[in-house]
């Protein structure tokens, strides 16, 4: 994920140096004046960008390049990799040559650089930006979760709701609230726990009318405030996951629906507060 700026200044800074440098390289080599060193420190340049970009077709053009370069001068020129993995270039020796001049054929130089210039543009043209709306960027990562306590009673959850989150931020909102539902899965697993209710690969019809048959007997019991505040907590919560299998769960689970951005939304904060209200009594 890379911001409007980042993607300026690499265009204005590196992209536009590169593509300036293999210009007058060009031009260089049409007229046998290629300088030795200065063509160096672009190819140097060329491998660190195209490593750093993942241009794996333009890398090994530059690196043809470079080998044929080395073979046609094996007494005077090698090269090798630092431990940044730079490029670095090293005399072996000299004889009648200039020391920054190298037996070269100027037409298959030339060739090369046409060659990576080329393959240079087509592979940043499938490197595919999506814009995220400013509202929408803190979704983009798990920012709005931070100061959430479900990360810590309910990991599970709070990855399904990164995901829903990245899922709107992008402009998926039925994968959104796909992630959302996911994410109350662990929720419901946490209530049937207490009444030896198994909720493994069970559908939520099932486990849930479980749950208020044993949340039910709690009636029996002599009255405490334990057990109002239990009939409270776990009748409320069975019934909002009730609410929720039918209202959004069972239509998103069997593509009967398809979700806005705004439902999405709602969807997704309903889910994190819910989820939030279990955590001062239930974890996983």
């Amino acid at each position: 994920m890379v911001s409007l700026l980042d993607m300026l200044e690499f265009s204005a800074r590196d992209y536009i140096e590169l593509t300036y440098q293999i210009g007058l390289h060009l031009g260089s080599t049409q007229q046998r004046k290629v300088d030795g060193q200065t063509a160096g420190t672009l190819m140097a340049n060329l491998v660190s960008e195209t490593s750093r970009l993942g241009l794996a077709v333009t890398k090994e053009q530059v690196t043809a390049m470079i080998l044929e370069i080395v073979k046609q001068n094996p007494s005077r020129l090698s090269f090798s990799l630092d431990a940044k993995g730079l490029l670095r270039f090293a005399k072996v020796g000299t004889d009648d040559v200039g020391t920054d001049d190298y037996v070269f054929d100027p037409s298959r130089l030339a060739h090369y650089f046409e060659t990576i210039y080329t393959t240079l543009k087509a592979e940043l043209g499938t490197l595919l930006f999506k814009v995220i709306p400013r509202e929408r960027a803190n979704y983009s990562s798990s920012a709005w979760l931070k100061t959430s306590p479900v990360a810590l009673k309910f990991p599970t959850s709070f990855q399904e709701l990164d995901r829903a989150g990245t899922c709107y931020a992008l402009g998926q909102p039925t994968s959104s609230v796909f992630h959302s539902m996911r994410a109350l899965e662990p929720a419901l697993a946490a209530l049937a726990k207490p009444f030896n209710v198994s909720s493994a690969h069970d559908n939520w019809q099932n486990v849930i009318q479980q749950i208020e048959a044993a949340v039910r007997t709690l009636g029996g019991q002599a009255k405490s405030p334990q057990k109002i505040e239990d009939e409270k907590f776990f009748g409320g919560a069975t019934s909002h996951l009730y609410f929720v299998k039918n209202a959004w769960r069972n239509h998103v689970a069997h593509t009967r629906d398809s979700y806005s951005d705004d439902e999405a939304a709602k969807v997704m904060q309903h889910s994190l507060e819910f989820i939030e209200s279990l955590c001062p009594r239930l974890q996983e």
